[in-house]
């Protein structure tokens, strides 16, 4: 209903949901008939809200705007990174291609902890202001191979 009071038709509506116009015109019959009143009136070239209609979008505009707000608000923490990830490298890509990246991309994911694991102990540098979790700045070893665990530093 309120994406058809603001596009003016049920067929611009249609196009910004990506719903044809007769999907839209029954879903809006559908409502009407849920709700018990006529909201649109309807002629061949335009539709306008009744004065039941227009009541009843100005009674529910606020709360679908505030469902509107929660469902992106909820979305936008479903977008966060965060955990552990664990990457298993060969050295030259270690310290040549991930090595240079790893900075920024601890930047632009704060809340995630990556474990690199490569061959041999020359392959990983370092990055500037990274330190392991043990706040050494020193790779920590397991199993015959190296493992880092960075975060940016706090």
């Amino acid at each position: 209903m309120a994406a058809v009071v603001e596009a003016g038709s049920f067929a611009r509506a249609g196009e910004a949901m990506g719903l044809t116009q007769p999907a839209v015109s029954r879903a809006v019959a559908r409502l009407e008939e849920r709700v018990g009143i006529r909201i649109f009136n309807r002629t061949a070239r335009a539709i306008s809200l009744t004065d039941e209609g227009r009541l009843f979008y100005e009674s529910v505009a606020p709360l679908l705007a505030g469902i509107e707000e929660a469902a992106v608000s909820a979305g936008k923490s479903k977008a966060i990174v965060r955990g552990r990830l664990r990457v298993n490298v060969d050295g030259t890509f270690g310290h040549y291609v991930l090595a240079p990246r790893l900075g920024e991309f601890l930047d632009h994911y704060a809340e995630l902890a990556v474990e690199i694991s490569v061959r041999d102990a020359m392959a990983i540098s370092s990055p500037r202001a990274l330190t392991s979790p043990s706040g050494s700045g020193r790779p920590s070893h397991r199993r015959s191979r190296l493992a880092c665990c960075w975060r940016r530093a706090s």
